[in-house]
């Protein structure tokens, strides 16, 4: 079962052909993830009980790990419903995997469409040996997203194709900085994290 949070990874899916793996969606019994090898998102799956799920969709229980097209992931992301009085509604559910084919279900319980596309062959990279585990981590920071969304985009407008981030404690700003190439003209903003 995949909701709407689940595509949100295709944002960094390579657009390049040369490594088909990386140009779709990743589906593993676990999360979704995607990445162009340079960035990586993964968002888990919902969790949902088997008994909320109506009995016109049948989905697998089984899942196995596969590479799902653009083409596919674009399909049911805009077939998911934006709202509905039942949560559950609001999912596409794994009907049939198997061989090079995935099928994909998405109901309003009167209606069911269904979604078909050919898995994408080759390897997916493990990222699972990129992401730091708890002993390797120096500081966990929360920071408020839109606010560091508007500084990062600041300095784009800047001119800036990098910057700097330096996490200086838990409870210390993180420091954004960047300097122009050609002028030498410096940017650095400060965001405070958010307190839980």
């Amino acid at each position: 079962m995949l909701n709407a949070k689940n595509f949100i990874p295709l944002a960094v899916a390579s657009p390049n052909n040369i490594r088909p793996e990386l140009t779709g969606l990743h589906v593993t019994p676990e999360y979704t993830e995607a990445t162009d090898s340079y960035r990586v998102i993964r968002v888990s799956r919902p969790q949902t009980n088997p008994d909320d799920v109506p009995e016109t969709v049948k989905p697998l229980a089984d899942r196995s790990d596969y590479v799902m097209p653009l083409e596919l992931a674009k399909k049911l992301s805009k077939a998911l419903p934006k709202k509905s009085s039942l949560p559950v509604f609001l999912n596409a559910f794994e009907n049939e995997n198997a061989g090079e084919t995935v099928t994909f279900s998405v109901t309003d319980c009167e209606t069911v469409d269904k979604f078909s596309g050919k898995k994408i062959d080759g390897a997916y990279p493990d990222v699972t040996q990129i992401i730091p585990v708890e002993d390797d981590r120096v500081a966990d920071v929360v920071l408020n997203c839109e606010y560091l969304s508007e500084i990062l985009d600041a300095c784009k407008k800047f001119g800036s194709p990098r910057a700097r981030l330096t996490f200086n404690g838990a409870t210390k700003p993180l420091t954004i900085a960047a300097q122009d190439e050609v002028d030498g003209q410096t940017f650095m903003a400060l965001l405070m994290p958010v307190r839980e």
